[in-house]
């Protein structure tokens, strides 16, 4: 090895040589030459004598190394990338930026890069495919990759990734100058996630932020598999500085995987979203700037729907819902803002929030706890979010200003084995964890099937250190149109079992007639309650009347729908008497029974047996359950 002396030696004599250059003749240059390499050769002998056999070995092993790592840049499914472990717990490890791509053939996936006036999907347009554009083969794939990801990666390929997307803000938002704002990291986790539509993901954060708020773009890959999203996706972001790519060790889910993220964060906020989003000229300020004002505000944006199949994006008009919650499975549902007084202006509170795109800040979501650790997978943890940050002295505001479009699919392709169990263990969670005598509403519409949730000792401690508000509170203050939901006035819950038939009542799904079956506790379906005046309830459904005309007579029948129709609110309506009738207020028919087929009818109200239905008091139901052995306050 030449030291620092001898390296300097061979500088000094160069630098004789090559001044002494410019006098000499060119017959002499090949002899000042031939010097310079002799007295290298003299020097590393002299380095070799010096320390021995070492230089030696320690030169076969660089020459090994160089060896190695030329065989794998010729073969780019062995040289998977990772940096530095950045955690103690080993969830995961950091792609290290500065490794060099430049000798490996990468094989990117098909995808455009910018696009131009008319290009397919510029201005937020949709894009579709002409009959003649594919042929039967290619068109037969296409409807087959379909499921892959359950939206269309042929279009996603087709559309840049780079796309423009038109101004969404209105006049007044426009004139709003936010000042000095914090700085942000954006934290994404993602699993499996098409090629195309997480470069446009990225892209559309890093063209739409002002540099000096973007901190970061943190990555983590929860554990992928495809070939796309190993070499290529480390080196194709390895040039843009601002994006960390995070490889976890295993599969962690949504929840754990953004824990693990929050705790890298550099910024003052993080600003959590989906993989398969694209955010609008001008979305983070009005995200930020509440902020800034107040550190416990959580914001999310005005939410646009990117169409599954050609990629259209429309934009929300004025009067966008807002988040509520389903007492049914504690999972988000949009509430009509027409419910609530208009208040006019650029910032509209939401007594929950979908979860996947907020912004909040780094100090209050440490101090709240982050997210609950045993929660798995995903689902339950924005309804967790929601209750804790109203709870606890925050708030939670959507931003009218703000727009940011995601891709929302019929089911995720990225399912965990037993994922409705998952959800379901999450929700009893939260339930037990935040909402007090309240949960009893939710665990009885499930029918008091409580899975194994865990201790939530750590949680409840946490909600008494923070000096949280109780649930009642959250009602009254926050959502007073979930006490409708409740309806703790009403007497009755439970199963409606008819008296000739001795089966009980019980919903299906929207569009389709009830069922009589054998009466089961457990069963979910089977339990009524009065979601309003009159309005039979059955989990998502409600049950109400159809009609079907045949010449001049007019022929009912019983239904199941959704929600109550506009205007028709007396076919949906129901009077329950102390005879024990169910009448339905329209057409003054009563519920019967067809005995043929034992499938629920209607007729002129009679006394007779067919006609008589027994509908458990919410008392009843519970004391059933406590004969169970089911803890109930």
């Amino acid at each position: 090895m030449l030291s620092g002396a001898d390296i300097v030696s061979l500088i000094l004599i160069g630098d004789m040589y090559r001044c002494r250059g410019f006098a000499l003749r060119k017959r002499r240059l090949n002899k000042v030459i031939f010097l310079t390499f002799f007295m290298f050769v003299i020097l590393l002998l002299k380095s070799h004598i010096r320390h021995g056999t070492e230089p030696v070995e320690k030169f076969e092993t660089a020459v090994t190394s160089l060896v190695i790592r030329e065989e794998r840049s010729t073969n780019c499914s062995l040289y998977v990338a990772s940096g530095p472990e950045i955690n103690q717990d080993d969830v995961g490890q950091e792609v290290d930026k500065h490794r060099s791509y430049s000798d490996c053939e990468i094989n990117y996936p098909d995808f455009i890069e910018y696009g131009h006036p008319g290009s397919p999907g510029e201005n937020a347009s949709g894009f579709v495919f002409r009959q003649d554009d594919l042929t039967s083969e290619q068109w037969k794939q296409k409807d087959e990759d379909f499921n892959n990801h359950y939206f269309d990666e042929w279009v996603s390929r087709k559309i840049a990734v780079h796309r423009t997307l038109p101004e969404a803000r209105s006049s007044e938002c426009l004139s709003q100058n936010y000042g000095q704002l914090p700085t942000a990291s954006i934290v994404i986790t993602f699993c499996n996630e098409e090629w195309a539509i997480l470069l446009r993901t990225v892209h559309s954060i890093l063209d739409q932020t002002p540099g000096e708020v973007l901190m970061e773009i943190i990555l983590i890959d929860d554990f992928s598999t495809l070939d796309y999203l190993k070499l290529p996706l480390e080196a194709y972001l390895q040039p843009i500085k601002e994006v960390r790519l995070i490889r976890a060790s295993s599969r962690l889910g949504l929840i754990e995987a953004r824990n693990f993220g929050s705790r890298l964060a550099a910024g003052d906020v993080i600003i959590f979203l989906d993989s398969h989003i694209e955010c609008f000229p001008g979305w983070i300020e009005p995200l930020l700037a509440p902020i800034r004002d107040d550190p416990k505000t959580v914001t999310f944006p005005t939410i646009e729907t990117i169409n599954k199949h050609t990629f259209g994006i429309d934009l929300t008009a004025v009067d966008a819902p807002i988040g509520s919650v389903s007492l049914n499975n504690l999972l988000f549902i949009w509430m009509d803002r027409s419910k609530r007084t208009q208040v006019k202006g650029l910032y509209e509170k939401s007594p929950t929030m979908p979860g996947g795109l907020y912004a909040v800040s780094k100090s209050w979501f440490n101090e709240l706890g982050t997210y609950d650790p045993q929660l798995m997978g995903w689902g339950g943890e924005n309804i967790e979010m929601s209750f804790k940050v109203w709870m606890c002295g925050g708030s939670l505001k959507t931003s009218i200003c703000s727009h940011v479009a995601h891709m929302f699919r019929d089911k995720s392709p990225n399912i965990w084995p037993n994922h409705s169990e998952m959800i379901k263990k999450n929700s009893f969670r939260v339930a037990e964890t935040w909402m007090d005598r309240y949960k009893h509403f939710f665990y009885e519409r499930n029918a008091y099937n409580m899975p194994d949730f865990g201790d939530v000792s750590s949680r409840t401690d946490l909600r008494r250190s923070l000096r949280c508000h109780d649930f009642d509170w959250y009602l009254d203050n926050v959502h007073p149109e979930l006490r409708w939901e409740i309806n703790e006035q009403s007497p009755y819950f439970g199963q409606i079992e008819n008296k000739e038939v001795k089966l009980c009542l019980r919903s299906i799904f929207e569009g389709r007639h009830p069922v009589l079956e054998k009466c089961d506790i457990l069963n979910g379906l089977q339990l009524w309650r009065s979601a309003g005046p009159g309005i039979l309830s059955s989990l998502e459904t409600n049950l109400g009347v159809g009609s079907v005309s045949m010449g001049k007579k007019r022929f009912f029948n019983v239904e199941l729908y959704t929600l109550r129709r506009p205007n028709q609110e007396g076919v949906n309506t129901w009077i329950y008497d102390q005879k024990k009738h169910l009448m339905n207020r329209e057409t003054g028919l009563c519920l019967d029974v067809d005995i043929r087929d034992r499938k629920p009818t209607l007729l002129p109200c009679a006394d007779t047996d067919t006609q008589k239905w027994v509908w458990q008091t919410r008392e009843e139901f519970r004391n059933a359950h406590r004969s169970r052995g089911v803890a109930i306050e």
